[in-house]
């Protein structure tokens, strides 16, 4: 299968997440699960996501957690009624106040394949997880780890850029804040979109690791709304590999604000997120830590304890702040000549 199959494909795949995403609907892929209810109690709370009967609380000890329920399970049916919607959900357990109770739920897990765009955070976390192997071993492209290890914060995101005269832009991914008690933050969901107008044609798929390099750049990423890179935050291709001109940019005084990293495949020419504007993206923060209202400040300062999907990727993290950055520490005591200007790559 060609490269351009392969988008195709997972452009295909990803419609429905996608018609599901944007009405802030659960996605993935789906399984039904009968349970069995004996006690009065249920034990759960299902509330309205995107006008569907969603779990979202589960009592302590209670029935729900005993035979098996998960938080976000969708609840679809209720004895021998359909419930397409949260009000059809909460009409049905009403009207069956009788024990033995079988509820039919559909539960969404990870889809595997990692899609152009996700709309779980579970998914962007594996995402993340192989972008940082990915750019880690990018002796040519990728960030040297003094870089890594001197970063405040990490954003993560897969970009898809298509055109044919109108160039249209999106993507997805998640950005996580280093801890100041040590260790890094539960991740935070991020997405970007945007289009331009020009003689364009052709698809290109890139993923980008941006390196938070102050706190400010880190509270740009958890005020809410929107943050544009080159505009609010200064932002510079960073420098590259295990040269001495890498190290030599590591240690400069005058950090800009923001590194950017990409590896991309396609036919559009070069790769930049300057004038990227990335979105917070609260349903799929609400979603994946069962916390409606939750916002990034909230995840990224810690508030918010990481999820065992973030498992994966925060080891890999800490497996890289733990390692000896190899060969650096001579290059940086090493004479280099007068310091590189701020936007050295």
């Amino acid at each position: 299968m060609s490269w351009f199959d392969r988008v195709a494909a997972s452009v295909k795949q990803g419609a429905t997440d996608l018609a599901r995403g944007v009405q802030g609907k659960e996605t993935g892929r789906t399984e039904e699960l009968l349970m069995t209810f004996t006690n009065a109690s249920l034990g759960m709370t299902v509330s309205d996501y995107g006008g569907e009967g969603m779990v979202s609380a589960l009592a302590p000890g209670g029935e729900a957690g005993r035979v098996g329920v998960a938080l976000n399970d969708r609840v679809v049916r209720v004895g021998d009624v359909a419930t397409a919607s949260y009000r059809q959900v909460v009409d049905a357990i009403r009207a069956h106040p009788r024990r033995p109770l079988e509820i039919s739920v559909e539960r969404r897990r990870a889809d595997e394949s990692l899609g152009l765009v996700a709309f779980r955070l579970d998914e962007e976390c594996v995402k993340a997880k192989q972008i940082l192997a990915k750019m880690v071993a990018a002796t040519t492209a990728g960030p040297p780890k003094a870089v890594l290890k001197k970063a405040r914060g990490l954003a993560f995101f897969r970009v898809t850029k298509v055109g044919m005269g109108l160039s249209a832009r999106f993507g997805t991914g998640l950005v996580i804040a280093r801890r100041a008690a040590g260790g890094w933050s539960a991740p935070s969901a991020i997405g970007t979109v945007g289009a331009s107008i020009g003689f364009q044609f052709g698809a290109q798929v890139a993923d980008f690791l941006v390196v938070l390099n102050t706190d400010g750049a880190v509270e740009s990423f958890s005020g809410g709304g929107s943050v544009s890179l080159g505009g609010q935050v200064g932002a510079v291709a960073g420098p590259v590999g295990v040269s001495r001109e890498g190290a030599a940019a590591v240690s400069t005084k005058a950090v800009a604000p923001v590194y950017t990293y990409a590896i991309s495949q396609g036919l559009f020419a070069g790769v930049s997120v300057e004038g990227t504007v990335v979105n917070e993206r609260n349903s799929v923060n609400e979603r994946h830590y069962a916390h409606p209202g939750v916002r990034a400040k909230q995840i990224l300062s810690g508030e918010v304890p990481p999820t065992a999907a973030a498992g994966p990727l925060l080891a890999a993290l800490a497996q890289l702040d733990d390692q000896t950055v190899a060969g650096h520490d001579e290059l940086l005591s090493a004479p280099v000549g007068p310091e590189p200007a701020a936007d050295a790559a």
